[in-house]
């Protein structure tokens, strides 16, 4: 089965801080792994992040049947900001970003060499400066 590793806005530690969400992907198919514990404080990184992608890269412990071809790695605002540390992660097959920026990182982010979608909340979104104008460059760019 593929992997989807979440990371929550804010950096939440609270791993069922989107429950809904994740329980939607879940039911594709995916082993859905979210960031941090039921209801949890704190703060993540994208370290922890890390954690979870060579845990699934692993063979997930031999406890789920995963393809590790497929490990996806995505986040909300600034777990979207720790998803864009797996640019040139091997062991990523894609990234998801949403509701977060590239925050400068723009060079960087014209290196992907592997499947991104980009989510906007529109221009009422925080991120939205940091994104858009940008992301129409990088695909232009890419294609």
């Amino acid at each position: 089965m593929p992997v989807f590793i979440w990371g929550n806005g804010a950096c939440s530690a609270d791993g069922t801080s989107a429950r809904n969400y994740l329980q939607q992907i879940a039911s594709y198919g995916f082993l859905v792994i979210s960031q941090g514990t039921p209801g949890g404080g704190g703060s993540t990184t994208a370290d922890r992040m890390r954690e979870a992608v060579t845990w699934a890269a692993g063979g997930a412990g031999g406890l789920f049947n995963v393809n590790t071809a497929k490990i996806m790695v995505a986040g909300y605002s600034c777990g979207g900001t720790e998803a864009y540390e797996f640019i040139n992660d091997a062991r990523i097959s894609s990234i998801g970003i949403s509701n977060s920026g590239l925050l400068g990182n723009y060079d960087s982010a014209r290196n992907i060499k592997k499947p991104i979608i980009f989510m906007l909340g529109g221009t009422g979104d925080i991120a939205y400066q940091n994104v858009s104008p940008h992301c129409l460059q990088l695909i232009e760019t890419l294609t």
